[in-house]
C-alpha cells in the first residue's frame, strides 16, 4: 500500500482509503458517516476524444490508528483505482502530469458542452490512472476529501488544495483557474499564489500576486531551441487574474483584471526548464532542468 499526502491517501492493489483525521465522534459531527456514499467521478478519455463519467463510491468506514499517531481516527474506503495523484506527477513525473492536466482540460470543456458538473478538489484527490486506467482520472468524493485535508489544519488544506482553487468562480473559471495553476507548477516548478494562509491568500488572489511564468524561465526542447510558450503563458496568466463577478465592482480600475477565462492546453512534453534571473528568486539564478 503507498500512502500520499503524509498519510492522507493510501492506494493499494485492493482498495483506496482515506484517513479523515477525525475521531468517530468529531467525523459524526462532521456529518462524514452520511457523505459516505457521496459520488466522486471516474473520467475516461474514448479514442474518439469524447469522455465517459462515472460515479466512483466508498465502500464503508473502519478505525484505527495510523502511524505515528496516539488515536484512532476514522478512515473510508473505495473501490481501488490503479494510479498517482497528480500533485505527486509535479515533481515525479511531469509527462505524465501534462498529459492529466491536457485530459482534465478536454474533459473540462466537454462536460460543459454537455451541461455535466465535474468535482475540483485539488491535485491530490485527483488520482491519474495507470497501467490498464492510464487514460482515466480519479476526482475523489469532495466533502470527505476536503474534511480530511481541513481536519489536519489550514496549511494541509492549502498545501493540496486550497492554492490550486478559486471557489469564487463559476464551474467552468473555477476549473481552468485551476488548471492555469497546474501548468504554471509544471512549467515553473513553483505554486503560482504558494501562500498556505487561507485568508492572506485571497489577498493575493484579488491583487493577483503571482509571478508571470515568462519571468520565471524559458522552455527548450531537445536539440537546445526554445519553445514557443506565447498562448501557453498568456492563457495562464490571464486565468490567474480571472475574478468573480462580486469582485469586478471592486477592481474596475485594476487595468490587470479578466473577466472570462481560456481553455488551457500544454502542447508539448520533451522539454528543459531554463530558469532566469528573477531578483526575489535568487536559488532560480543560473539552473537547468531537463523534463523527463
Amino acid at each position: 500500500m503507498k500512502q500520499y499526502g503524509n498519510g492522507i491517501l493510501f492506494i493499494s492493489n485492493d482498495s483506496l482509503d482515506i484517513d479523515t483525521g477525525l475521531s468517530e465522534r468529531e467525523a459524526t459531527h462532521a456529518k462524514v458517516f452520511q457523505n459516505i456514499k457521496e459520488n466522486g467521478i471516474i473520467i475516461t478519455k474514448k479514442a474518439d476524444g469524447s469522455f465517459i463519467f462515472e460515479d466512483y463510491l466508498f465502500m464503508e468506514n473502519y478505525s484505527k490508528i495510523a502511524d505515528g499517531r496516539k488515536n484512532e481516527s476514522v478512515f473510508v474506503k473505495g473501490p481501488s483505482f490503479s494510479g498517482v495523484p497528480l500533485y505527486d506527477l509535479f515533481s515525479s513525473d511531469k509527462t505524465k502530469a501534462i498529459n492529466a492536466v491536457n485530459i482534465l482540460s478536454l474533459a473540462v470543456e466537454y462536460a460543459k458542452q454537455n451541461n455535466i458538473s465535474l468535482l475540483n478538489i485539488g491535485p491530490l484527490g485527483t488520482i491519474v490512472g495507470e497501467g490498464n486506467n492510464e487514460n482515466q482520472i480519479l476526482i475523489l468524493p469532495q466533502e470527505i476529501f476536503e474534511k480530511s485535508l481541513n481536519a489536519r489544519s489550514d496549511s494541509v488544506f492549502s498545501r493540496y488544495s486550497g492554492i490550486y482553487r478559486k471557489n469564487s468562480l463559476s464551474e467552468i473559471d473555477s476549473w481552468r483557474f485551476t488548471l492555469a495553476t497546474y501548468a504554471y507548477r509544471i512549467c515553473t516548478d513553483k505554486d503560482a499564489f504558494p501562500n498556505l494562509d487561507s485568508l492572506n491568500r485571497a489577498l493575493d488572489y484579488l491583487d493577483f500576486n503571482f509571478v508571470p511564468p515568462e519571468c520565471l524561465c524559458i522552455l527548450k526542447d531537445e536539440a537546445g531551441n526554445q519553445i514557443d510558450t506565447k498562448n501557453l503563458f498568456s492563457s495562464i496568466t490571464n486565468n490567474l487574474r480571472i475574478i468573480s463577478t462580486d469582485a469586478i465592482k471592486k477592481s474596475k480600475r485594476n487595468k490587470y483584471a479578466k473577466y472570462s477565462t481560456v481553455p488551457v492546453s500544454i502542447d508539448f512534453t520533451n522539454f528543459k526548464i531554463e530558469y532566469l534571473n528573477y531578483n526575489e528568486n535568487s536559488s532560480y539564478v543560473g539552473l537547468e532542468k531537463k523534463i523527463k
